[in-house]
């Protein structure tokens, strides 16, 4: 998945409806041409659906145009 400038990476788990921002874990490694060449990662958790989103408020949103979720406990 491409990263989009401004987004934030969330995750959405099935099974107990948690709702949070994703760590990455940034790696860096030497280039052909000497230059660091940066890659990001994350840890993929099971049961869990990924999506990036502008806030908070715009995932539940995508979550629910989806059909992932109906309404949200508050």
């Amino acid at each position: 998945m491409r990263k989009v400038p401004g987004h934030t990476l969330f995750s959405f788990n099935v099974k107990t409806g948690e709702i949070k921002p994703v760590k990455l874990v940034r790696e860096a490694s030497i280039g052909l041409d000497g230059n660091p060449v940066f890659k990001e990662k994350i840890t993929v958790e099971k049961d869990c659906y990924y999506e990036q989103a502008l806030n908070l408020k715009n995932f539940i949103k995508r979550l629910k145009r989806r059909g992932l979720i109906e309404r949200v406990k508050e």
